[in-house]
């Protein structure tokens, strides 16, 4: 399991302080909807809850920013922080779909709707480094893993040829404000089973 934070001499952004009407304004933008109908559809929800389009936005933004922003990696494993390592912006193209069949050797960031993969946010093929990265975007320090769905996707793609000798990483992004928290916490599954 990895931790994402942004270089320690950025200010911190504060995603949360969108209004529900620059998440309508960037989501028209981006998807070319312009009404609170076709936005509702966009995001699969029940009915229009600006609640939710913004929640969703904000977490794809933080998705599409290890695609397209430097970023710094630690390691969570035993509880302590391990080394960081630095990357450098992937320009990965992204991709909305709703199978992991859909997951190409490509360097893509793909990014699932939330009925079809309850256990993450993204998922980003680096073929350059022989890596499948599993994220997960979160703003509290306690997050509770999906341990069965995440195995379900991961066992998909290992069984795949075009994906033999590739590393998998379980990321976890998150502000830097909780960053110092989070490394420290144990994470189980939704149904409180340790993983």
């Amino acid at each position: 399991m990895f931790s994402l934070y942004r270089d320690e001499n950025d200010p911190s952004v504060c995603y949360l302080a969108y209004s529900s009407l620059a998440v309508e304004a960037i989501m028209n933008a981006r998807y070319e909807v312009s009404s609170a109908d076709e936005i509702c559809a966009l995001l699969q929800t029940p009915a229009p809850n600006l609640q939710s389009w913004r929640g969703k936005e904000i977490e794809k933004f933080l998705v599409q920013e290890l695609a397209t922003s430097k970023f710094c990696m630690r390691a969570l494993e035993g509880g302590g922080v391990g080394t960081v390592t630095r990357h450098g912006p992937l320009n990965a193209a992204s991709v909305v779909i709703q199978a992991s069949s859909e997951i190409q050797n490509e360097l893509v960031l793909y990014i699932p709707l939330s009925k079809t993969f309850p256990a993450i946010d993204g998922v980003l093929v680096v073929p350059q480094d022989g890596r499948i990265i599993y994220t997960q975007s979160t703003v509290a320090t306690a997050h509770p893993l999906k341990y069965q769905q995440l195995k379900n996707v991961y066992q998909d793609l290992t069984q795949r040829q075009e994906f033999q000798g590739y590393t998998h990483i379980l990321l976890f992004i998150v502000s830097n404000e909780i960053y110092d928290g989070f490394t420290v916490q144990s994470y189980k599954n939704a149904d409180g089973s340790e993983s």
